[in-house]
């Protein structure tokens, strides 16, 4: 089979430990290592424990391509994307979560089965150090199921998405900002979603989970204000451009509402319920 490449970037703040627990579920993919491209994209520098895992594990990546200082993962993901060679299928992954050993044999069938979709997602379980319990998510399966969810949230799990190259090919790219935000943005994800919805770029997510997700305690740290209002104008415009101005913008509205509560209440509302339903609807 024609291989397949897998984007990964990774900054000063990654944990060795998790990375390689990562690696080796991508090394046990039942596709075989030997159909597996890993592009690593090393975004500034790193600390010794990073750098010297990464120099162990030299054989495994087939590019690593380095940034002077740390430019953020849009940035990092571009120019991993406009390093990638003939590869059809390009794997997301992160430096701390886990694939499941047939995540890439279930996404590559059914890509190949739909030829048309060239944006492939998949459930996730997340799990974390702090708490022995997992929650599953499901997300959208259908481009009208995404289109008519992106409004509420995200409609992928970024780190299990599988991109088709002809996406590449026609141009599109993560919106990658520049100065002193870059390296904190955490909404170019959104930004290409909402952009490929709005351009009737075919999208699915398949119901079996596929990845492992890591739920960091960084997670329930409350953003800044700057980047909270900077996701809500994304949601707005996003919204406006789909379906004029609609009931669905109380949706980003309820969202920066979350976004600037103190960290408690985010940790709180993120294991709730709540969250379980307002996602999974």
């Amino acid at each position: 089979m024609q291989p397949v490449a897998v984007l990964i970037s990774i900054y000063k703040n990654d944990d060795a430990a998790i990375f390689i627990d990562a690696i080796q579920s991508i090394k046990h993919q039942k596709i075989g290592l030997q159909n597996i491209r890993t592009y690593l994209c090393i975004d500034g520098e790193l600390p010794s424990s990073l750098s010297s895992l990464i120099a162990s594990e030299a054989d495994f990546f087939y590019k690593i391509i380095r940034n002077q200082s740390n430019a953020g993962l849009a940035f990092s993901l571009n120019k991993l994307i406009d390093n990638l060679d003939d590869e059809e299928f390009i794997f997301r992954m992160d430096a701390d979560d886990i694939c499941l050993e047939d995540r890439f044999s279930r996404q590559i069938n059914y890509l190949k089965k739909h030829p048309e979709i060239m944006v492939l997602g998949g459930s996730i379980e997340e799990f974390s150090s702090e708490n022995p319990e997992t929650f599953i998510r499901v997300y959208p399966s259908s481009f009208e199921e995404i289109k008519k969810f992106i409004p509420r949230g995200c409609p992928f799990a970024h780190p299990t998405v599988c991109f088709r190259r002809g996406l590449f090919d026609l141009g599109y790219r993560y919106s990658a900002p520049l100065g002193k935000e870059a390296a904190d943005n955490s909404n170019s994800d959104i930004q290409l979603w909402y952009r490929l919805v709005t351009d009737n770029i075919p999208m699915a997510n398949i119901p079996e989970v596929v990845l492992k997700f890591r739920k960091s305690p960084k997670l329930y740290t409350r953003r800044s204000k700057a980047k909270a209002i900077d996701e809500f104008n994304i949601y707005i415009h996003g919204i406006r451009k789909l379906y004029g101005f609609h009931p669905y913008m109380i949706y980003p509205c309820l969202r920066l509402l979350f976004r600037l509560m103190p960290q408690n209440m985010i940790r709180y509302t993120y294991g709730s319920h709540f969250r379980a339903n307002f996602l999974n609807k």
